[in-house]
């Protein structure tokens, strides 16, 4: 999912409207927890784990135009750790 590529100052609606609304990347929905009707973001991850999952998975460190992922450095300085 896309970020907006106009500026969000243009927007009649206002930014936090243009990044909440319906198939925008910060779309939110309402949903009802215990009763309470709460919003939540429709792409947010479901749990902790999830998101730390995802995380790893991101891009943590470039050194010579290579690219390694937090998962990737963990397992260098574990194994660097362990010799």
């Amino acid at each position: 999912m896309a970020f907006p590529t106009q500026p969000l100052r243009d927007s009649s609606a206002g930014p936090v409207a243009t990044l909440t609304a319906p198939g925008a990347p910060c779309e939110l929905l309402t949903i009802e927890l215990d009763g309470v009707p709460q919003r939540v973001f429709r792409h947010a991850p479901r749990t902790l784990g999830e998101a730390c999952r995802q995380q790893l998975q991101r891009c943590f460190i470039e050194l010579r135009a290579h690219y390694r992922t937090d998962a990737e450095a963990s397992a260098s300085l574990l194994a660097y750790r362990n010799h």
